[in-house]
Formats: C-alpha cells, sequence, structure tokens
C-alpha cells in the first residue's frame, strides 16, 4: 500500500521529467536538418574556391589512372562537403563558446572570484610603455579567457555572416550596397526570403543550443529536487 502511495506521489515529477526529456531530444532532432542548412553556404565556398585553383591538367591525369583516378574521385565528389563541414563546425564552436562558458556555473564562479581577489596594479603615468601594458594584462587576467572568447566569436560571427551572404543574398549588389540600403531605410529592395535564410544560418544552432543547455539546468534541479523530496519521505 505504502508502495503504491508513493509511485502515485511520485507520477507527476516522473511525467515532467520524462516531458523535459522528451523536448530536449525533439531539439535535438530540430538541430540535425538546420546544421545540414548551415552547411550549405560553405559548402558552395568550399567548390567555388577549389574550383579556382584546381590544376585542370593534373586533374585530368589523376583520373585516367585505374585505382587512383577513381578514389581521387570519389573523394572529389564530397571533398566539399568535408571540407564545409569542418569549417562550418569550427566556426560554430568559437560562436558558442562564450555560451557555453556561461552555463558553466563553476567557471563562472572561479572567475569572479579570482577577480575579486587577485591583486591589482596601479597604472601610472610615468611607467614605461611596456610596464603599462604589463600591469594591464595582469589585472584582466582573470577574465581574459571568457574576453577572448567574445572577441573570437564576434570574428567567427563576421566570417560566417560573409559565407552565408554571398549564398543568401538578400540584395542585389554586395556588401556595401547592402549596408546602404539598411541605412538608408529601403526595405522594400530587400529579398525577405533570402534575409531570413541569411539569419536562420547565423543564429539558428546558437538559439537551439541555448534551449538544450536550458533543459540540461532544468534536469538538473529536477534531479536535486526529486532526491530531496525522496529523502524527506523515507525519513
Amino acid at each position: 500500500m505504502n508502495n503504491n502511495n508513493r509511485q502515485r506521489r511520485s507520477s507527476p515529477n516522473s511525467i515532467a521529467r520524462k516531458w523535459v526529456r522528451f523536448v530536449f531530444w525533439i531539439a535535438i532532432g530540430v538541430a540535425i536538418p538546420f546544421a545540414y542548412f548551415n552547411i550549405l553556404p560553405y559548402t558552395q565556398a568550399v567548390r567555388f574556391l577549389l574550383g579556382k585553383s584546381a590544376d585542370t591538367g593534373f586533374s585530368q591525369l589523376i583520373s585516367i589512372l585505374p585505382v587512383i583516378g577513381w578514389i581521387a574521385n570519389s573523394i572529389g565528389a564530397g571533398i566539399h562537403w568535408i571540407i564545409g563541414a569542418l569549417v562550418w563546425g569550427l566556426l560554430q564552436l568559437v560562436e558558442l563558446f562564450p555560451i557555453i562558458l556561461k552555463y558553466d556555473h563553476k567557471f563562472m564562479g572561479s572567475v569572479i572570484r579570482d577577480a575579486e581577489s587577485a591583486t591589482k596594479f596601479e597604472i601610472r603615468e610615468d611607467d614605461p610603455p611596456t610596464l603599462q601594458a604589463l600591469k594591464r594584462w595582469y589585472n584582466k587576467f582573470p577574465y581574459v579567457t571568457f574576453e577572448r572568447a567574445l572577441i573570437y566569436a564576434a570574428i567567427a560571427y563576421l566570417i560566417d555572416f560573409c559565407i552565408s551572404f554571398f549564398t543568401y543574398t538578400p540584395i542585389k549588389g554586395n556588401l556595401f550596397d547592402f549596408g546602404f540600403i539598411i541605412l538608408s531605410g529601403q526595405f522594400d529592395q530587400l529579398d525577405w526570403s533570402n534575409l531570413a535564410s541569411l539569419v536562420t544560418t547565423m543564429f539558428v544552432i546558437e538559439v537551439i543550443v541555448v534551449i538544450l543547455l536550458w533543459l540540461d539546468r532544468i534536469t538538473y534541479y529536477m534531479k536535486i529536487a526529486h532526491s530531496n523530496t525522496a529523502q524527506y519521505r523515507d525519513r
């Protein structure tokens, strides 16, 4: 009888945890096709660069060789996908790094404690320029990891934007024309479909990762709450 009552009492908690786990895997499933969608601009960029740099005479010589030619043709057919996926994955990791660090509470706590307790050197006007630079570096050293992560992420977003722009061009023109149209408010000249694809390519994975990290924190606190509740009931 007691076991049945415990199962009934714990069933709402179990349903909530299963629901969070279900949403977690749904988010992962949604991320897969979006990842494929996001890799497309990079595969096209790699294909363009390889096409520009390929030595056609050497390629034809390799292609007529019996075994090596078949292997080279097989690899060449998908090499732009491999390189494009690797470049996209590297940029995504750099873009996501600040987000991952912010969700690591122990890391953030260590950085904050170190920043508050570390010795700060006063930068004097009569200090040599090299000494001033060393003092600035030392004073911000505890949080330089996160600061650099933000800088590198901004650079990665800029590269991501440039690559995606030439695949999903929102205007008839170049980047300067795009900037002029945005600043002058001529929004009727924008290709909204391509603009939506451009924004999706740049930010959808980050949104999904934030959702996954949020669900992970919910799961973490659910486990703590349920374990504390179980200990209280056993008393």
